[in-house]
């Protein structure tokens, strides 16, 4: 590839642009190093200045890390959510070439509290299934989630393997229930000891705490959930978008940051 001065856009975005195809095409690899400053000055005959701002963006979108006296590398988990829709994590990560996995730790029918009731708008003697997992990348735990569905429209969900399938391909293939629409709370809340312990951290790591309620193309509840992430590699950057007179939130989650040193999965 080369650069066109002739294009009205800017040559440094031009380069950078260029090796972001090469790290999304898997030319560059999580972990390697990129061309150096100098490298790139020659390869693309561009200034120092513009080199140095195409590596600069990469920087701050979180696709390459700077390493003092060693160089410039691809990112370990340059992981952006595209803006907020209803896709489950694993079909998020699998678009962008990550390896999601899941973990069920509980899979059961409970009676609800009265505030999972509430929620589900169900009676407080209808049962619901109760889902407990644990969400990995590439074999990092990176979030906790607790799942309650109505048992009455899906009973038979307790046949599926969770660990290995889509619990949105399931609701969609097998139960003709797309999630269309979702209602989305976040908060910043602390790791407590048992959480801390799943997902291999400490109780000083912040977590991301997010509830959500979601309805399917018939506008009919069909889960709550709530999720717990891990702060110190997940992000979240909020867009707001005016379209046709209304205000459009739109939300994209992200493991943007290197994950620290972690304990062999248990």
């Amino acid at each position: 590839m080369v650069l066109d001065a002739q294009n009205p856009i800017p040559l440094y975005f031009q380069l950078k642009s260029i090796i972001e195809e090469q790290i999304s095409s898997g030319e560059f690899k999580s972990g390697d190093k990129i061309p150096s400053e100098n490298s790139l000055c020659e390869q693309y005959k561009v200034s120092r200045t513009t080199a140095r701002q195409a590596i600069t963006e990469l920087v701050n979108i979180g696709k390459v890390v700077r390493t003092q006296g060693r160089g410039t590398f691809v990112a370990q988990y340059p992981i952006n959510k595209p803006p907020y829709r209803l896709t489950g994590f694993s079909a998020d990560m699998k678009k962008q070439g990550f390896h999601p996995s899941s973990k069920t730790l509980e899979f059961k029918v409970i009676m609800p509290t009265p505030e999972i009731a509430k929620m589900l708008r169900i009676g407080p003697s209808e049962a619901v299934i109760f889902i407990k997992r644990l969400r990995y990348i590439d074999g990092h735990v990176m979030g906790i989630e607790y799942t309650h569905m109505p048992f009455n429209r899906f009973s038979t969900l307790l046949d599926e393997n969770l660990d290995n399938n889509s619990l949105y391909e399931i609701l969609i293939n097998k139960f003709d229930a797309v999630p269309t629409r979702v209602s989305i709370t976040f908060e910043a809340v602390h790791c407590e000891d048992e959480m801390c312990e799943l997902l291999q951290t400490t109780k000083f790591t912040p977590l991301l705490h997010i509830s959500d309620i979601t309805f399917d193309q018939n506008d009919q509840l069909i889960e709550y959930s709530w999720t717990y992430y891990r702060g110190d590699l997940y992000t979240l950057n909020v867009e707001i978008n005016k379209h046709q007179n209304e205000n459009l939130l739109f939300v994209r989650k992200g493991f943007e940051k290197s994950p620290p040193e972690v304990l062999p999965n248990k």
